[in-house]
């Protein structure tokens, strides 16, 4: 489009929001705080506006780069990106940018007494809610996720399980088996069979 002709005194020009302002204007008024005086026999040109308030130089203009300025970061390193984010991206024209792979996340449970919740509960086992849960937060959260089903408490089938998890996915969580009894073996099947190193073994908290 083509630049309007600059503005003179008692002059002024409709302009879209957002639009840059014409050369000999510095203040820009809302539509709903005129009044349409006198138009054209066209119906299309307005040749006389009564401005219903006080302007102030400045009002609702923006200046360049008062959104971003020049030489500004954008977006940091390791910024998820969401609606918002590329929304931003577009407004800064950028269309193609450097960005992780989402890790997938495999949960994986423990326990002799536990069962798939679709299964009719047999004496002495419980439902496997907590896997259903971390899956669920997973999936909210927006990570892709495998169910690593549940491994059996024997360090075989633990260490069975945990190579199947490690090889399907990128993060592995465990629910179970970390605790102080005879049967609470996860830690030393990851430590001996693993090499995995464990940075903290206890939380001081109860369910």
């Amino acid at each position: 489009p083509t630049e309007p002709l600059p503005l003179k005194r008692g002059q002024c020009l409709r302009i879209n929001t957002g639009a840059p302002v014409p050369a000999g204007a510095d203040s820009v008024v809302q539509v709903e705080d005129t009044k349409l005086l006198k138009e054209g026999d066209d119906g299309q040109t307005e040749l006389e506006v009564e401005i219903l308030v006080s302007p102030t130089p400045g009002q609702e203009i923006r200046p360049v780069g008062s959104d971003i300025a020049l030489g500004q970061l954008v977006l940091a390193k390791g910024t998820h990106l969401g609606p918002s984010e590329l929304g931003l991206l577009a407004t800064v024209g950028v269309v193609h940018v450097q960005v992780y792979k989402l890790p997938c996340v495999t949960v994986l449970s423990t326990g002799n007494e536990l069962q798939d919740p679709g299964k009719p509960l047999e004496t002495g086992c419980i439902r496997d809610s907590n896997k259903t849960t971390l899956v669920s937060l997973m999936k909210e959260a927006g990570f892709p996720v495998i169910d690593a089903g549940i491994a059996r408490d024997n360090p075989k089938a633990v260490l069975s399980k945990l190579k199947e998890a490690l090889s399907a996915g990128d993060v592995i969580v465990t629910t179970g088996s970390v605790s102080m009894g005879e049967r609470d073996i996860l830690r030393d099947v990851l430590i001996a069979d693993i090499g995995a190193t464990v940075h903290y073994a206890r939380v001081f908290m109860k369910p």
